[in-house]
């Protein structure tokens, strides 16, 4: 009973009908999720009460509102909330005022009639059968449908964890229900390249934040080309949304198929991801020999796409300085040949080397060197990341401030565009070092707070308290200053 009270929002009206009505909760949810407010009319047993009835009493609350003017449009408010399950946020508010003459006035109204309240988070909202009927009976126009969409356009594009370091609060993710909602309806108008992969990439973001699209893949999977590498993302996409919902059984035949489409594309590397996720689903299922195949299969594929990594192999007895050189040498012909796997293999065996000499100098020119490959190749930019921080940790020791920062933007921007949040946090922290050592104790304290969150959420509650710490240290800190 709680879920189907959950589903009307616990709107006392809606309370009362149900109340009302003599059915199970199972058969009452059931039916509410086919029907909506249909559910809750109040004559289906006592046809006296008509007046009762949620329709009714939403036809009342809007025969009441003032008639639709040129400077005055409630229901053209009314109907572009009713796409919004989440609720309409300021933000987006503001880019529908052009849209909407005295979208302020139109709000007070709406709120003077309980169609419509605050939420906790600076939003407008509906209660859901007030919204389900609004979105059944209020049609946005033609005009308002554009704006709306190339709004949602918009935030959908704008990267999540970019947005969380400027915006108050984790604004992205109290939109993703309503990103959701209208690039679905957006879909159902028909699709571009450009939502095609508007869409790809949200699944991506959606999977590193536990929040479920799998409804929006399943529709744009059949509007796609079958042989196009849109298509393969889009299965691939699919069965990681199974897996995390712990649907095993349902992702093994889409990631099967992504696996062979990248393989018909000649991708190795996703053709060898893909693999690999089939080898952890099917080992988790106990089907060892079929985990046992892909994984051969996955490391056949690695070996083909980099013949030269395995020679980042040290010797039997082979004395550390003759290893570096070697591996400096393979790692030339690696550049020539374009084979990022060995660059990155070759590299992290060399700078272990120098670590473990101690040679610190050394240290810092490789990490530099390596950075200097990353500008030559974006395919290193995310692995490159870390090499970049590492190296802004040693430039502030050295007092190259400026240098380092230019290090922890890049660092941040990579990992943002690859949806990598422990990399994203980890970038914020530096940052907020930086920050610190500038004097700019305010900003310190805002990016300690921003990279504490994402740590949390990332699991490394160990980090997360460091930066809940730090930003309390620069804050005393702040205050001797004043």
């Amino acid at each position: 009973m709680t879920e189907l009270l959950r589903e009307v929002d616990f709107m006392p009206l809606a309370v009362t009908l149900l109340a009302r009505l003599d059915d199970l909760p199972s058969r009452l949810l059931r039916e509410w999720s086919e029907h909506n407010t249909a559910v809750l009319e109040a004559d289906r047993h006592d046809g006296t009460r008509r007046e009762l009835s949620i329709e009714v009493s939403i036809k009342i609350s809007l025969a009441h509102l003032p008639v639709e003017s040129v400077i005055f449009q409630p229901r053209q408010l009314l109907s572009v909330m009713g796409q919004l399950p989440a609720g309409l946020f300021p933000a987006v508010s503001v880019k529908l005022h052009s849209a909407i003459p005295h979208l302020d006035a139109a709000t007070q109204d709406l709120l003077r009639h309980s169609l419509v309240y605050a939420g906790g988070n600076g939003e407008l909202r509906m209660f859901s059968p007030v919204r389900h009927y609004v979105s059944t009976c209020l049609r946005m126009s033609d005009a308002m449908l554009s704006i709306v969409d190339e709004v949602y356009l918009q935030i959908a594009h704008g990267h999540p964890l970019m947005d969380r370091m400027y915006v108050d609060g984790a604004v992205y993710d109290f939109e993703l229900p309503n990103i959701l909602s209208i690039l679905t309806s957006t879909l159902d108008r028909g699709g571009t390249l450009e939502l095609v992969e508007t869409i790809l990439s949200l699944a991506r973001y959606c999977l590193s934040r536990s929040f479920s699209c799998l409804r929006l893949l399943q529709k744009l999977l059949p509007r796609l080309d079958h042989t196009s590498y849109h298509s393969a993302e889009c299965h691939r996409a699919i069965s990681q949304h199974y897996r995390v919902a712990g649907e095993l059984s349902l992702a093994i035949p889409f990631l099967e198929w992504a696996a062979d489409r990248f393989a018909a594309l000649g991708l190795t590397a996703d053709e060898a991801t893909s693999r690999e996720g089939l080898a952890a689903t099917f080992k988790t299922l106990d089907r060892h020999e079929d985990a046992h195949t892909q994984m051969r299969r996955a490391e056949l594929l690695l070996r083909e796409s980099s013949e030269l990594s395995h020679l980042a192999d040290p010797l039997p007895g082979e004395d550390l300085m003759l290893a570096e050189q070697r591996f400096r040498d393979v790692r030339e012909v690696s550049i020539n040949d374009g084979d990022t796997f060995a660059i990155i293999t070759l590299s992290e065996r060399i700078l272990k080397i120098l670590l473990e000499r101690g040679d610190m100098v050394a240290y810092i020119a490789e990490l530099e060197l390596v950075v200097t490959f990353d500008k030559q190749t974006s395919s290193m930019s995310v692995w490159c990341a870390g090499t970049k921080l590492t190296l802004s940790h040693r430039y502030c020791e050295n007092g190259n401030i400026e240098g380092a920062e230019g290090l922890i933007i890049e660092a941040y921007a990579a990992c943002s565009g690859h949806n990598r949040s422990a990399g994203v946090a980890a970038a914020i922290t530096a940052l907020a070092t930086i920050r610190y050592l500038q004097r700019r104790f305010d900003e310190g304290v805002e990016l300690n707070k921003a990279a504490a969150k994402l740590w949390r959420e990332c699991g490394h509650m160990a980090d997360a308290t460091n930066c809940e710490q730090m930003a309390e240290t620069i804050r005393e800190r702040a205050a001797m200053f004043r």
